[in-house]
């Protein structure tokens, strides 16, 4: 059986060191935490069989990927990623999933990064270093659709368009994507990398993403608490041995009231089996139609809600936590809304009659 080349002390002690930081800022990485109800309902769901026929994706994974270790990680993803992944109309015109985007080593915005639960955190363990996914999956934007002839389609109208493109309010640095909800992590057994590596990196990038959409729906619905079926987010990490997928999700621990990050495994394949791979796969298929159904509508339904509130988080955090206090429930811990990203007014949505649809 081929393994992976043991990962150098160095490279050890680094990893051990970036775990433990996200521990200090409640940033967990395969506990065995228990699934939110409405969470396990959905990784249930998920694991369904599909009416249809697998691809040759899957089939391509278990002859490619011996050649897909031995090499670097960016020719490794470059071999691998179509196959695991999903490419939207602007990567593959004739065969990409409609309302799909997939971008390269995108920079998530770091303010966002949830916030260390104790003063003394940065000072021990040092600031959390900017988000980075190698992979990051979400809805195509109207300007990057624009760009083909004949125009691509768009999940939303312009209107819901122009309120996601605002500066503030968008997690994606100069990137062509809204709302991501599947990133990746890919890693190269040839130069000794492991999966441990690259689920620290991603818990890094759920944690933010899951933050950013709390505060998209706080922003939206201040009268309620964000659900974390609204919030979660999906993560694959790979060092072309094994593909893991996972859950990320934010909850507050009844134990000591404060907010945790949460990152758990929903399933596992070896690439040389062809059964688990094609349960990945499956898994994956059934999540694309959960962001273009469920998740998609209620993104929708809730910009316009969003878009009166987008000044007032600091008067809402105040009012709920002024609640959570009164009721002795825990606290909120929210970031404010991005200080470097400029006015959120600096591209305001305008009404038009022709929508993209």
């Amino acid at each position: 059986m081929s393994t992976s080349r043991n990962s150098s002390p160095t490279r050890n002690d680094a990893t051990a060191a970036d775990k433990r930081q996200l521990g200090g800022y409640n940033i967990t990485i395969d506990k065995g935490i228990k699934l939110a109800v409405e969470l396990a309902k959905l990784v249930k769901a998920l694991k369904q069989s599909r009416d249809q026929e697998p691809s040759p994706h899957a089939q391509a994974i278990t002859e490619q990927w011996r050649y897909a270790s031995d090499n670097s990680e960016s020719l490794a993803q470059l071999v691998l990623e179509e196959h695991i992944l999903f490419r939207g109309e602007s990567e593959a015109r004739t065969s990409g999933v409609k309302y799909l985007t997939i971008q390269k080593q995108v920079n998530l915005v770091k303010d966002y990064l949830p916030k260390p639960p104790y003063a003394t955190i940065p000072a021990l363990f040092g600031a959390l270093a900017r988000p980075q996914p190698d992979s990051c999956i979400g809805y195509i934007t109207a300007d990057n659709a624009g760009k083909y002839h004949p125009e691509l389609a768009t999940p939303f109208t312009r209107e819901e368009d122009s309120i996601a493109d605002c500066r503030g309010i968008n997690v994606v640095h100069n990137a062509p994507t809204h709302f991501p909800f599947l990133t990746a992590q890919w890693k190269s057994g040839q130069t000794g990398e492991c999966q441990i590596q690259a689920s620290v990196q991603a818990a890094r990038n759920g944690a933010l993403i899951v933050n950013y959409m709390h505060q998209f729906y706080l922003l939206a619905y201040p009268n309620r608490a964000p659900t974390p079926l609204e919030t979660c987010h999906f993560s694959m990490t790979t060092e072309c041995y094994t593909i893991i997928l996972w859950i990320h999700w934010r909850e507050v621990n009844p134990m000591d009231g404060q907010v945790y990050f949460r990152m758990e495994e929903v399933e596992m394949a070896r690439m040389r089996k062809l059964d688990d791979v094609l349960e990945v796969r499956k898994i994956l298929k059934n999540y694309i139609d959960f962001a273009m159904g469920e998740r998609l509508r209620s993104i929708k339904k809730a910009l316009p809600a969003f878009w009166p509130n987008r000044h007032n988080i600091k008067a809402i955090i105040k009012s709920r936590n002024s609640t959570a206090r009164s009721t002795s429930e825990p606290q909120l811990d929210m970031p404010m809304t991005p200080s470097d990203t400029g006015n959120l007014d600096e591209v305001a949505p305008k009404k038009m009659k022709r929508t993209r649809e």
